[in-house]
């Protein structure tokens, strides 16, 4: 374990059968990148590229706050608002899921300060449908980390997930 916590939140409606908006919100701690706590929450539009029952590609631009709060009293914390940039492509496959999802968030203090994450995950059903289990990658990017801490943050994972659409 890398003492890490995530949760989150993803909303989306879809306006048109191409465009949607949506809101989003994660939070957590990291030892790893030295985060005490973080928070990142975001709202905006979005546009399927490719809106096909089993396979989808959705871009999304929109607006941010980020906040995150260091453990080392050397390191400054961030409290900026932003721009929110995502892509996220799904891909059903018989009984699994394929998917990839890339968000860049750059502050509009400083546009060199920037997170980009990665997330790339395969997605099994389980006896009961609403119920998923995922094996994926991540990759998590800081332009500007805390004092001590590598740029780029990279773990394996499996969640368990309810889905309830």
């Amino acid at each position: 374990s890398a003492a890490q916590f995530k949760a989150g939140v993803d909303y989306s409606n879809h306006v048109s059968s191409n465009a949607s908006w949506f809101v989003r919100d994660e939070d957590g701690s990291d030892r790893a990148l030295d985060l005490q706590f973080y928070d990142v929450a975001a709202f905006g539009i979005g546009f399927d590229f490719i809106n096909k029952p089993t396979h989808t590609l959705t871009g999304r631009f929109g607006f941010s706050y980020r906040n995150e709060n260091y453990q080392n009293p050397n390191t400054v914390d961030v409290n900026d608002a932003g721009l929110d940039f995502g892509l996220s492509h799904s891909l059903q496959l018989s009984n699994l899921s394929l998917v990839n999802r890339f968000t860049f968030v750059p502050s509009f203090n400083d546009f060199a300060n920037f997170r980009f994450n990665h997330e790339s995950f395969l997605e099994l059903p389980l006896a009961n449908p609403v119920w998923k289990l995922r094996f994926g990658l991540s990759n998590d990017y800081n332009s500007k980390p805390g004092n001590g801490v590598k740029k780029l943050d990279t773990g394996y994972f499996t969640r368990l997930v309810l889905n309830w659409k």
